[in-house]
């Protein structure tokens, strides 16, 4: 019916049980499948900039973000993000995904074509998510196979500055089973001299259900890019660096889902390799195991309870230094381990309260505890408001921590942020319009910047106010 469209949207990100996106306190921002396929993009980062409010990612060249010196790619949530954005969580179907020595997503690694929907949640989500999840969390959920039978597509496009992207796509379903796969391979020689990139990436993904209440799902995705720093844009200006990257990442989700308990246990693995013309070369790896439960045991209201445990690190050096002896800057990993829980209450079909809490404790760092708190009060059937306060936090990554050639320091602290909010959002009938306005003032403290000849340091506090607006009409 037209009345139940895009208000209605089931989100996952907001809480690891699904609910209906006006249940939630936070601000999420959804973006879907027929959103992502009217664009010419390949990578999802492009899509988001501009339809999600408070979202900002740099962008160079035709196509490509590289990464290291004058790399882009660069995401900020409410202007929380970093550079190397460690501050912003970048998940696949709920897994966490960075690089393990350096803690930043890998832009390029993420194609729209595999890509079913992207939920964004603006602000913090750390009490659900656990470190990087400071500034907000972008979800994206992968494809899967929804007609029966066998179904493909494929699209070819050509541009200027030889600019070629090539995308393949299969499905099929039969019974309990289906699978989907897809292949792209983009390349361009770039708006300048010496700013070439190309991308080559595969992605499979399988999907069994054993019963009307249990499904195991699993999927593999391989990338690799190579891209050439341009240097600056300067008279006689020498070009930069030449990258050549792989990244990866396997997963295996099991879900149950009876009638008072639904929940999920998810295994993980992450994992990359890195060549930079100037040396320096890494091995990383990020594996985990995510567990939740949800409960209703009582009508309007339910308990959710999970586990999660992340290792991440690996070797980088510089196999051209010291004469060509090579230098190993770090070879070791850390982990973390959380425990939440988190309670969801709705009372006479209007107002539903939110609270949970999240114990986090890290190898070096020690101990965390990680509170949220909020409400969303259904003012009609057109109108909610929402409110929350959430605590946000950052474990420093293994760079900032151990290669001190980088200003490294193992005294460094988390970053933490305290995020008020308050929202409205709104649908106009019978144009089907809806808006949103949500104010926000995030408080922080521990902040870890670079100072000069000193390094890493934790700074004192920052402040973040503003308003986010979007509309959206059908």
């Amino acid at each position: 019916l037209s009345d139940t469209i895009k208000i209605e949207e089931v989100v996952v990100t907001g809480t690891p049980v699904k609910i209906h996106r006006n249940n939630i306190p936070m601000a999420v921002s959804v973006l879907r499948r027929e959103q992502i396929d009217e664009t010419d993009e390949s990578a999802i980062l492009p899509v988001l900039s501009g339809r999600v409010p408070g979202l900002f990612v740099t962008e160079r060249g035709i196509t490509g973000f590289g990464v290291a010196t004058g790399s882009a790619g660069q995401i900020t949530i409410r202007g929380i993000g970093g550079n190397p954005t460690t501050g912003v969580l970048m998940l696949i179907d709920g897994h966490p995904q960075f690089m393990g020595i350096m803690g930043h997503p890998l832009p390029d690694s993420y194609v729209a074509s595999d890509i079913e929907r992207v939920e964004v949640i603006r602000g913090p989500a750390s009490m659900l998510y656990g470190t990087n999840a400071m500034g907000g969390v972008i979800n994206i959920i992968t494809r899967k196979q929804s007609q029966p039978g066998f179904h493909g597509h494929a699209r070819f496009m050509y541009g200027s500055y030889n600019t070629q992207k090539y995308m393949a796509a299969a499905g099929y379903k039969k019974n309990k089973l289906t699978v989907f796969a897809s292949i792209n391979y983009d390349k361009t020689d770039g708006h300048r001299k010496n700013s070439e990139f190309s991308i080559t990436n595969g992605y499979i993904k399988m999907d069994y259900a054993v019963s009307d209440h249990l499904n195991i799902t699993t999927d593999l995705s391989i990338a690799g890019f190579n891209a050439t720093d341009p240097g600056p844009d300067t008279l006689n200006a020498q070009p930069g660096n030449i990258i050549d990257i792989m990244r990866g990442y396997c997963a295996l989700t099991i879900d149950n889902d009876f009638k008072n308990y639904s929940g999920s246990a998810r295994l993980f693995y992450n994992f990359g390799e890195h060549q930079i013309s100037d040396g320096f070369h890494s091995n990383d790896i990020n594996f985990g195991i995510n567990l939740f439960e949800s409960f209703s045991l009582l009508d309007n209201n339910s308990i959710t309870v999970g586990f999660d445990f992340i290792n991440y690190g690996g070797i980088a050096e510089n196999i051209n230094a010291m004469g060509g002896e090579g230098i190993i800057f770090t070879d070791t990993a850390v982990y973390e381990t959380g425990i939440y829980g988190l309670m969801q209450h709705t009372f006479l079909k209007k107002l539903t309260l939110n609270a949970g809490i999240r114990y986090q404790n890290h190898r070096v760092l020690g101990n965390n505890w990680i509170p949220s708190t909020g409400l969303a009060y259904r003012m009609s059937d057109r109108t909610t408001l929402k409110a929350s306060v959430a605590k946000g936090y950052r474990s420093p990554s293994i760079r900032e921590l151990f290669i001190t050639q980088w200003g490294g320091n193992s005294g460094l602290k988390p970053d933490q942020i305290i995020n008020y909010e308050m929202g409205l959002h709104h649908v106009f009938r019978p144009v089907n319009l809806t808006v949103e306005l949500t104010a926000f003032l995030i408080e922080g403290e521990n902040m870890i910047v670079t100072v000069p000849l000193q390094g890493l340091k934790n700074s004192g506090q920052i402040e973040n106010k503003g308003l986010e607006f979007s509309s959206n009409a059908q």
